[in-house]
């Protein structure tokens, strides 16, 4: 098992628990359809884009995904991985012009709560990047 299997692995198994938060989302994005289409339909877009991520850790877990596929799904992880991000930094920008740039200082909780992010986010975007890294070092190609 090389590393890029190992890493796959690692995410199968966050996957498998994130699948329960992840089903009540989509139940309450559901329930909600009615007052907001555009939330529900981004919702279960990147449900299912997780879905499909993570079959595709479990097939290149057990060696069953061909070179071509392991590249794009260390790729959509990449971008998967991002999407998080996105919303927190959006939320830094809202909170900064209407709190001022001083307020993120008096406020520890939230900074606690950003760095937290940035562990989280870091994590789930290097640890793909350096598996197709690797993969390319024992392949010699990306896609």
């Amino acid at each position: 098992m090389n590393y890029s299997q190992k890493v796959a692995r690692v995410f199968e198994i966050v996957d498998y628990i994130l699948l329960i938060p992840a089903a009540f989302g989509v139940l309450m994005a559901t329930l909600m359809m009615s007052e907001s289409l555009a939330f529900t339909l981004i919702i279960w877009t990147i449900t299912a884009l997780g879905i499909v991520l993570l079959v595709g850790y479990f097939k290149h877990s057990r060696g069953r995904l061909s070179e071509r596929k392991i590249s794009l799904l260390w790729f959509g992880t990449i971008f998967y991985n991002s999407i998080p991000l996105l919303f927190t930094l959006y939320f830094l920008y809202i909170y900064l012009t209407d709190n001022g740039p001083d307020s993120l200082y008096r406020d520890n909780g939230l900074l606690v709560i950003f760095g937290m992010f940035g562990v989280w986010w870091a994590i789930a975007v290097f640890a793909p990047a350096k598996a197709l890294y690797s993969n390319y070092r024992e392949t010699q190609k990306y896609l």
